[in-house]
């Protein structure tokens, strides 16, 4: 009654001859269309029969995902995980604007997708030929929950964490982990099996619920956690407190802190990943190649998890400007006080964008300008901005959204802060912001770093509140930059 056919280097899933949609077909056969309602019975009978990794094949087609032409028990490479990974965030409404990611850089629209995601992050990765190399289950589980804490940030909700938080991370590690080729149904728990206390599955995660959902499905697929090496809690004698405490909470002074509640981006909390690297370790599997169908199971397990994301999507917008040449400017490498040279790094940066001709070196301008070897002042760096033709004006509005506005209309911003950490303070270019529902990010060309980050230029993202405030006790006043020497866009 089924059968899976293979066409130009992806599945299609062919069933009582009906060709599911992604398989790039018109749903027309030689026995024509063929709906659910006129196959009756019959479909239900055929899906009975389908293999787990079929199920999960006609799933992700079905949701439009172009699945690579492997068998089941297929070694899985990383790249091809991924971009299967970022189909499945498309189906939830959520990619990124690959076109502002550097042109210059070599990877694929996928690949673009999920380091501007922070997802995969390139610059860990030892060899850019490691992308194509087989992945293992440490890394595909941790791609999944980082693709999981992607999913809920840009949903509508407290960040609060909820147990329906960590049980759907749990289904989604089971699922990868779990899968294998005989066939057997992977599991999947509903709270009601993992939490006694029905009134508590839509109050804020505690520790001592956040353990009873952790031991009991662990318990369920693993086996009993022994309570012989459990620490002595001194704050409850929960027993599945004490079991939590020997494998997925770090415990100090005796004390679990039952009741405490925590955010679902906060790892160490919620415990999602030490349960997914304890089940790893226990199976075996800790260095092992992820099997095709394990990946498979895994993606299809959470777009079932997640597929009422999409209607409680928030608003997201990102500003980002650039110029298609190198002009980040790493002020370690600037000559014998590089160590303070953060603001004729910004100067040298603001010329590069502004497209002056000849601009000077960061090391040239601190020569001409040592000032006993210590920092510049802001005052110096606009004198020497003068000197060398930059267009540019002050404000002493810091306020988000006065900056924002800057920034939407093609402008840089130059600015200063303090380093509460530090008795100096510190420079750092703007070139536009990330905005997801309330929260916003600046996006920095910082000079102290050298790192290729989410847009594959050299750049980094702080919590713009944060430095706005920073700003606000050093020098209260930025330098806006225009992309062109005659812009009218301050």
């Amino acid at each position: 009654m089924y059968s899976i056919k293979k066409k130009k280097g992806f599945l299609c899933l062919i069933i009582l001859g009906f060709s599911l949609s992604g398989c790039g077909s018109n749903n027309a056969t030689d026995n024509g269309d063929l709906t659910s309602e006129e196959s009756g019975h019959d479909t239900e009978q055929n899906q009975d029969q389908l293999t787990t990794f079929e199920k999960d094949s006609e799933n992700l087609i079905g949701n439009g995902i172009v699945l690579p032409d492997y068998e089941a028990e297929d070694d899985l490479d990383a790249q091809s995980f991924l971009d299967i990974l970022s189909q499945a965030l498309s189906v939830l409404d959520i990619k990124m604007d690959t076109s502002l990611y550097n042109p210059n850089a070599n990877e694929n629209e996928a690949i673009k997708n999920m380091i501007m995601l922070g997802i995969y992050q390139s610059h860990f990765i030892e060899g850019e030929e490691w992308i194509n190399h087989p992945l293992d289950y440490g890394t595909a589980g941790y791609w999944l929950l980082k693709t999981q804490d992607t999913i809920q940030e840009r949903t509508n909700r407290e960040p609060l964490a909820t147990p329906e938080d960590l049980i759907q991370r749990i289904n989604v590690s089971t699922a990868l982990h779990f899968w294998t080729k005989e066939d057997v149904e992977v599991p999947v728990y509903a709270l009601d099996e993992v939490l006694e206390e029905d009134s508590a599955h839509d109050q804020p995660l505690t520790k001592i619920r956040a353990s009873e959902i952790l031991v009991t499905a662990y318990e369920e697929s693993i086996g009993e956690i022994p309570l012989a090496e459990a620490p002595r809690l001194t704050d409850t004698d929960n027993l599945f407190a004490q079991k939590a405490a020997v494998d997925f909470y770090w415990i100090e002074n005796n004390q679990l802190h039952p009741e405490e509640t925590g955010d679902w981006h906060d790892w160490a909390f919620l415990s999602a990943s030490t349960y997914d690297r304890n089940i790893r370790m226990e199976l075996g599997l800790e260095e092992t190649v992820v099997s095709y169908g394990a990946a498979l199971s895994s993606v299809s397990r959470l777009l079932k998890e997640y597929e009422k994301a999409s209607h409680d999507k928030l608003e997201e917008k990102l500003v980002l400007n650039e110029r298609p040449y190198d002009w980040h400017v790493y002020q370690h490498e600037t000559g014998d006080y590089s160590d303070v040279n953060c603001m004729p790094s910004c100067v040298e940066m603001a010329l590069l964008y502004q497209g002056k001709k000849e601009v000077p070196s960061t090391e040239f301008l601190r020569n001409e300008n040592l000032n006993n070897g210590e920092g510049w002042q802001d005052g110096l760096a606009e004198t020497v901005m003068l000197q060398y033709g930059l267009t540019f004006e002050t404000d002493w509005d810091v306020e988000l959204n006065n900056m924002m506005d800057y920034l939407e209309n093609g402008n840089i911003l130059y600015v200063m802060h303090g380093q509460p950490e530090l008795e100096i303070g510190h420079s750092v270019i703007i070139k536009g912001y990330w905005q997801i529902g309330d929260k916003v990010q600046f996006i920095l060309s910082d000079p102290a770093e050298n790192l290729n980050g989410r847009f594959g230029y050299t750049d980094s993202l702080k919590e713009a509140e944060s430095l706005i405030s920073l700003i606000q006790s050093h020098i209260p006043r930025y330098f806006i930059i225009p992309s062109e020497p005659t812009s009218g866009n301050i």
